[in-house]
C-alpha cells in the first residue's frame, strides 16, 4: 500500500531524529533513505527539493504549473508536464467574496495540480481535502464529475458577533487537523518500530554465523587434541583400552562444548525474540496511547470550540437584546414626542381659534366705531342684533350731529358750534389708553373720535372672572387689539398689562383675562 504525504513526512522526520545518535554507517543509510523519501514527496506534491550539507536542512520550492482544482483532477488531453493542455484550474470557476475563500480556492487548485502526478492513495487524500474546502465555502460550490471541475459561488459572508448573523462552527476543520496530526504521529511510530525491527533482524542474522564459527572452532580443537593424544599414546606404548578411554573422554568434552554453544545460541536468540515481542508490545501500546491522546485532545478542542460558539452566541444575543431595548426606548420616546406634538397642536389650534375670534371681534368693534357693524355677522350676531347696534350708534351720534348743525342753543357767536379737534391724534390717544395714561386731553380725544365720553367702568362678571373680550373696558380691549395684530411679543404685552394695572387703567380681572389670552 502506497504511503501518503503525511506518512512520508513523518518517516523522514523520524530518520532525521535518529540520525543524531547513530553511527556513521547508520547516518549514511538514514540520509540515503531520506533522499529517496524526499523524491517521493516531490513527485506527489509537484515540488523540487534540495539538501544543504552545511545546515542539514531541506529546501522545497513548488513547481509553477497552471492552477488546477477539483476532486477528480479535470479532463482534457495531458500535456508533457502531466497536466491537461489548456487546463486553467478546476476551481477557477468558483466565485469567492473574501480573502479566506480565495485562499481555500487556491489550495483546491494546488491540490488538483498535485492530483495528476499522485498515486491512488494521495489522490484520494487530495480529493477529500478539496471536498472539505468546498464545504467550508458553502453556497452553491459543487463538483461536476463529468468535467472534473468545481463551479458555483461561495457563500456571502455574514457580519459576526455584535453586528448580525450566526456563529461559525469550525468543528469539522478541527477534526480534520487532528486526523492529520494523528496519522502523522502513527506514521512516525511505525517508522521507528520498523527501524528497530530491522536492527533486530540484522543482529539476529549475524548470530548464527558467530555460533557456527564457535562450533567449528571447538570441533577443530577437539580433533587436534585427539591427534596429539594418539601420538603420545604410541610413544608411551599405551594399550588400546587406555587410548579408547581417552578418546571417549575427548568426544564427551566436544559434545559438552557443542551443547554449551548451542544453549548460548538459543539463549541469545530467545533474548532477541523477547526484545522483538517487547518492541511490538511497546509499539501497539504507543499506538493506543497516541490514538487515546489524539481523541482526548480532539475532544478537548471540540469542547473549547463549543464553549467559543456558546460565548459568541451569548454575546450576539446580548447585543441583540440591547438593540431591541434601544429600539423600544426610541419607539417610546417617539410616541411621547408624538403625544406632546399632538397636545401642542391641539393647544395651538385652540389658542389660534380663540385669537381668531378675538381678532374678528376687535375688527368688528373697530368698524363699529365708524358706523359699520357688518363685522358682527361673522361672530354669530343676528341681523336684528346688528340693526339694534346700528340704531344705538345713530342715536348716540344725533346729539353731536345736531350740535354740529348749530341746533344747540347758547353757542358761541364766533364758532361753528361743533366739538373742537383734539390735540392728540387717534394713534396718540390709543397709545395713551393702552399705557393707562388717561389725561384730560386723552378724554377729550376719546369723546371726539369715539363719539362718546370716556368712562372707566369696573365691570363685574360672574365669579369675578372675565370670559369674553366684550366684558373688558377700553384700555383692556386696546391691549388685546395690539396683541391680536401680532406686532408685539407676549413679553411686551405682559409689560403693558403690568403698567396698566399699576396705573389703574385696567382691573385685575382684565389683566388675568389678557394674560390668559396670550398664553402667558
Amino acid at each position: 500500500m502506497a504511503k501518503t504525504l503525511a506518512q512520508l513526512e513523518a518517516e523522514k522526520k523520524a530518520n532525521s531524529a535518529a540520525w543524531h545518535t547513530a553511527s556513521q554507517a547508520d547516518r549514511d543509510r538514514l540520509h540515503a533513505a531520506n533522499q529517496e523519501i524526499q523524491k517521493q514527496i516531490d513527485s506527489m506534491s509537484g515540488s523540487t527539493s534540495s539538501f544543504d550539507d552545511k545546515s542539514g536542512t531541506w529546501t522545497t520550492a513548488p513547481n509553477r504549473r497552471p492552477s488546477g482544482g477539483g476532486s477528480g483532477g479535470g479532463g482534457g488531453t495531458p500535456s508533457s508536464g502531466g497536466l491537461p493542455s489548456g487546463f486553467q484550474g478546476s476551481a477557477a470557476g468558483v466565485q469567492t467574496s473574501t480573502s479566506q475563500q480565495e485562499q481555500w480556492r487556491q489550495e483546491m487548485n494546488d491540490n488538483s495540480a498535485k492530483w495528476h502526478t499522485a498515486d491512488d492513495a494521495a489522490k484520494k487524500e487530495l480529493e477529500e481535502r478539496n471536498k472539505y474546502l468546498a464545504g467550508l465555502m458553502g453556497g452553491s460550490v459543487n463538483f461536476d464529475s463529468g468535467s472534473g471541475t468545481w463551479s458555483g459561488a461561495a457563500e456571502q459572508p455574514k457580519p459576526q458577533g455584535p453586528q448580525t448573523g450566526g456563529v461559525n462552527d469550525y468543528s469539522d476543520y478541527i477534526e480534520a487537523m487532528n486526523r492529520a496530526q494523528r496519522e502523522a504521529a502513527l506514521a512516525a511510530l511505525r517508522a521507528a518500530y520498523e527501524k528497530n525491527v530491522a536492527g533486530l533482524d540484522r543482529t539476529q542474522a549475524g548470530i548464527a554465523p558467530q555460533y557456527q564459527s564457535a562450533r567449528n572452532q571447538a570441533a577443530g580443537q577437539s580433533e587436534q587434541r585427539k591427534r596429539a593424544f594418539a601420538e603420545y599414546a604410541a610413544a608411551q606404548g599405551l594399550n588400546s583400552g587406555a587410548g579408547g578411554q581417552a578418546m571417549l573422554a575427548m568426544g564427551n568434552a566436544l559434545q559438552n562444548s557443542l551443547s554449551g554453544i548451542g544453549q548460548a545460541e538459543a539463549s541469545t536468540m530467545a533474548d532477541l525474540e523477547l526484545q522483538r515481542s517487547q518492541m511490538e508490545t511497546d509499539y501497539n501500546n504507543a499506538i493506543a496511547q497516541a490514538e487515546a491522546q489524539g481523541n482526548y485532545e480532539l475532544a478537548q478542542q471540540l469542547y473549547q470550540e463549543k464553549v467559543r460558539q456558546d460565548e459568541a452566541l451569548r454575546q450576539q444575543m446580548q447585543w441583540q437584546a440591547q438593540m431591541d431595548l434601544q429600539r423600544q426606548q426610541m419607539q417610546f420616546q417617539q410616541g411621547q414626542a408624538d403625544i406632546s406634538n399632538q397636545q401642542w397642536n391641539q393647544q395651538f389650534q385652540s389658542g389660534e381659534g380663540q385669537w381668531n375670534r378675538q381678532w374678528a371681534y376687535q375688527q368688528a368693534q373697530e368698524l363699529a366705531r365708524y358706523g359699520d357693524f357688518s363685522g358682527y355677522k361673522a361672530l354669530g350676531y343676528s341681523d336684528e342684533q346688528i340693526q339694534d347696534m346700528k340704531d344705538a350708534y345713530e342715536y348716540r351720534r344725533q346729539p353731536a350731529a345736531a350740535q354740529a348743525a348749530g341746533t344747540g342753543g347758547g353757542g358761541s357767536s364766533g364758532g361753528t358750534g361743533g366739538p373742537e379737534k383734539p390735540v392728540l391724534t387717534y394713534a396718540n390717544m390709543m397709545n395713551a389708553v393702552e399705557s393707562g395714561n388717561i389725561t384730560p386731553a386723552v378724554r377729550a380725544a376719546w369723546q371726539y373720535y369715539m363719539g362718546e365720553p370716556w368712562q372707566q367702568e369696573e365691570k363685574t362678571v360672574q365669579g369675578g372672572t372675565i370670559t369674553d373680550i366684550s366684558q373688558c373696558g377700553p384700555a383692556a380691549q386696546s391691549i388685546l387689539s395690539s396683541a391680536a395684530r401680532g406686532n408685539a411679543s407676549a413679553g411686551s404685552i405682559a409689560a403693558k398689562v403690568d403698567e396698566a394695572l399699576k396705573t389703574g387703567a385696567i382691573t385685575d380681572a382684565e389683566a388675568d383675562f389678557i394674560l390668559r389670552s396670550i398664553g402667558y
